[in-house]
């Protein structure tokens, strides 16, 4: 990784001079040495964004699975309920002690390159991923302990029957309200705990998550039971929920929210982890294996938290996660008959082809 990323910085840095350098990549002279490179404009990395596995293993930062994983503050993983990063009551200690950017580099005595190459990089830019935090992650966990719940506790039939009336009515609610992005089927094999997953997690795509909030939330009140769960605050989580995805997305083209916007989703997240936290607790005095909680909860705070500055559609992976489906299809067209030290360079003449077109307006 050492020699891609020595590429990738060179291009990075003359993009940020604005100007050819004067070796190329391998170090021989380039004679287009001080040569403009875009009409006098220059690019400055800004954005670091990515899932946690490539903030750990790309990046060289705390890995998620580590007692103090946090890149924005000093929670931890201990028996300090006031410094326990999921601890979200409002007089947790760690919300109010963000790290300066010195006490950051301290805690990496060993930066990636990036952060060498560029000294002014620091936690600051680091941003967390909407998708695979909030969609594949924290929304996953709380739809799967819900829909456990409705099937187990909330209706008295047997859970495939009751998950079969639920399903109806989730798929009534699609149909009536022209949700774009539908589940096609719901199993109890979906979201029930397997080996491996000791609590319930909803398996499936991103997309089909983030709207399935709110008929689950319509499912959670038309089927209410307040003598089986705590109803109202499963009912505030979800509804804290599904007004922060609606407050980025009433937005999903901004790249900066309107302050008042920022406020409300920050509110609205604190909400539903507050709520989520509170089920969570409960669930473990009472010895229930449900509202798994992990590591992108925390994240999740710091999303919001950070919402002033940059809408989290901005640092999302949903263009690039895209990406990488159209290059899978452009490298299965690749590999027939191509070596596989040559299959990088077709795959990369296909796509220069592809955008040439795609610029002449001749494909969509």
């Amino acid at each position: 990784m050492r020699d891609v990323w020595r590429a990738a910085l060179w291009g990075l840095h003359a993009a940020y001079e604005g100007v050819h350098p004067n070796q190329d990549v391998d170090g021989h002279p380039d004679a287009r040495s001080g040569q403009d490179i875009c009409g006098g404009f220059f690019l400055v990395p800004w954005i670091l964004k990515g899932d946690l596995d490539y903030f750990a293993k790309g990046l060289h930062l705390c890995h998620y699975s580590s007692n103090s994983f946090c890149e924005h503050c000093a929670a931890f993983a201990g028996d300090n309920v006031d410094w326990r990063w999921n601890n979200f009551r409002s007089d947790a200690r760690w919300m109010l002690h963000s790290y300066t950017t010195p006490e950051w580099r301290a805690k990496h005595p060993n930066l990636h390159w990036l952060f060498v190459t560029f000294p002014f990089l620091n936690q600051h830019n680091v941003e967390g991923d909407e998708l695979h935090i909030v969609f594949l992650g924290v929304v996953q966990c709380t739809l799967g302990s819900v829909l456990w719940l409705l099937c187990h506790r909330c209706l008295p039939g047997r859970p495939a029957d009751n998950l079969a009336e639920v399903w109806a009515f989730i798929a009534d609610f699609y149909r009536s309200h022209h949700t774009s992005t539908q589940v096609s089927n719901l199993r109890l094999s979906q979201f029930e705990p397997r080996d491996g997953t000791p609590y319930p997690k909803l398996k499936g795509k991103a997309a089909e998550a983030k709207d399935l909030v709110e008929p689950v939330l319509a499912a959670w009140e038309h089927f209410r039971n307040d003598d089986t769960y705590e109803y109202e605050q499963v009912r505030r989580m979800l509804t804290s929920q599904f007004e922060a995805q609606n407050l980025i997305s009433d937005h999903g083209s901004d790249i900066f929210l309107p302050p008042g916007q920022a406020r409300s989703y920050f509110k609205s997240v604190l909400d539903f982890l507050q709520s989520y936290s509170i089920l969570a607790n409960k669930a473990d005095s009472d010895g229930d294996r449900l509202w798994s909680m992990t590591p992108k909860f925390h994240w999740y705070y710091h999303l919001a938290q950070r919402a002033k500055y940059l809408s989290p559609r901005v640092s999302a992976c949903w263009r690039d996660e895209a990406f990488v489906g159209h290059i899978k299809h452009i490298v299965s067209s690749a590999v027939n008959g191509t070596s596989m030290e040559q299959v990088p360079c077709v795959v990369a003449d296909k796509m220069r082809w592809a955008i040439h077109f795609m610029d002449m307006d001749i494909v969509e």
